[in-house]
C-alpha cells in the first residue's frame, strides 16, 4: 500500500477544481480504496466528447 498511499496523500493536499477531492484512503479486507468527491456524469467519462464532436 506504500506508493498507494504516497500517491493519495499527494493529491489530497490539492485544492483545485481541476483536480478531485479525496476524502478517505484506507484497506479493507486486503482491498484499497478510495473516498472522493462525486462528480457530475459529464465528468465522469473524462475525457467527455463535447457536443457535435464524433
Amino acid at each position: 500500500m506504500g506508493r498507494f498511499v504516497h500517491e493519495a496523500k499527494s493529491v489530497s493536499a490539492f485544492n483545485h477544481p481541476g483536480i478531485i477531492t479525496l476524502y478517505e484512503l484506507g484497506e479493507d479486507r486486503d482491498t484499497e480504496y478510495v473516498e472522493r468527491e462525486t462528480l457530475p456524469p459529464a465528468v465522469e467519462g473524462f475525457p467527455a466528447q463535447t457536443q457535435g464532436q464524433a
